[in-house]
């Protein structure tokens, strides 16, 4: 009976490693104490102050918490409720947002499902002026991260 052979995986193919906890690049990393754990970084993440990197990171895990039109899923929500209480007033403030838009985006659904047309479209005025003011919330280049 033939064994077969075992591919050899090319070099394009290999795993390089954990990405960066604060950018999430998969450039040569370091491994650094932050605020009590070892996290691995890039070169350039690694000159940041512990504080800018809790930050970004933080950041980079509540965007991806959130789907492409603005809802949280169950299986996220607690862990951005959570975030709402960080110590870091950015954060505290982009996870506030998020749930608040997620809220708008399943009053809207409900809406829309019930087939509540005048409360549908009440409520699409009001996200959209809700977000047009997002950059005087948050920063304009967080709110920009939104899109």
């Amino acid at each position: 009976m033939r064994h077969g052979r075992q591919k050899r995986l090319s070099t394009s193919t290999r795993s390089r490693g954990a990405a960066c906890w604060g950018c999430g690049s998969a450039r040569s990393h370091s491994t650094v104490k932050v605020n009590g754990a070892l996290r691995s970084l890039c070169t350039g993440c690694a000159r940041f102050g512990e504080r800018n990197i809790e930050i970004e990171g933080r950041l980079r895990e509540l965007f991806s918490y959130a789907t492409w039109e603005g809802f949280v899923p169950n299986k996220h929500r607690r862990k951005v409720k959570l975030l709402v209480g960080h110590f870091e007033s950015k954060v505290a403030r982009v996870a506030k947002e998020l749930l608040f838009e997620d809220n708008f985006q399943r009053q809207i659904s409900a809406a829309h499902k019930d087939r509540e047309w005048d409360t549908l479209d009440q409520l699409q005025t009001d996200l959209q002026t809700w977000l047009a003011c997002r950059g005087e919330r948050v920063g304009e280049e967080t709110a920009e991260r939104f899109l």
